[in-house]
């Protein structure tokens, strides 16, 4: 919490985006002065990408809960169909995974993972939007390769980590030569 209370807080959010999203579309050349009287720390550009990205998170949460209760037989937003909802998640959520990574400091190979990973998502959600046809299929069968391939990468990084972490133990390795240097010479099979 800050100062200014939760409500402030948020109050304060919202006119600073609102100054960043009127200074864009108009072309103002200083679109973060006005958002630094309200967050001193509005200059950087990190913190407005980690900002939309939480709010298109939160969006994407949203339509997502709305998915799971329309499925389950409520009647929330009668007139969106289902694929539609769905897709519109889908984007949500990859376009936040990509929004955030510049602030996230990767180096180059786990930033491609995770762009390939966002761009799949992405492309999910507009293989949902199309009509079915042998492109869609074609597209959604590519995003389920996508999928695999970005799993088996984090599979074979999580493997290949494991591997060089696990360092040979200094003492014996089998009963016998336990046995053996503790001084008693017996055949233990």
């Amino acid at each position: 919490m800050t100062r200014y209370g939760l409500k402030g807080d948020r109050q304060r959010l919202g006119t600073a985006l609102t100054y960043a999203i009127v200074g864009i579309v108009f072309g103002s050349s200083s679109v973060w002065q006005p958002m630094k009287r309200f967050y001193p720390e509005a200059g950087n550009v990190n913190w407005f990408l980690r900002n939309m990205a939480i709010i298109l998170v939160v969006l994407a949460v949203a339509f997502s809960g709305v998915l799971l209760a329309k499925d389950a037989g409520m009647e929330i937003l009668p007139q969106l169909p289902l694929h539609l909802i769905s897709a519109v998640s889908l984007l949500l959520v990859g376009l936040a995974y990509l929004l955030i990574q510049p602030a996230m400091g990767l180096r180059p190979k786990e930033l491609l993972k995770n762009m390939l990973l966002a761009s799949t998502f992405i492309l999910w959600g507009i293989v949902q939007l199309m009509p079915q046809n042998v492109l869609s299929m074609r597209l959604d069968n590519l995003v389920v390769a996508l999928f695999v391939l970005d799993l088996a990468g984090a599979a074979f990084l999580g493997v290949r980590s494991t591997q060089e972490s696990v360092q040979p133990r200094a003492g014996p390795t089998n009963r016998r030569e336990s046995r053996q240097t503790s001084g008693r010479e017996t055949n233990v099979s």
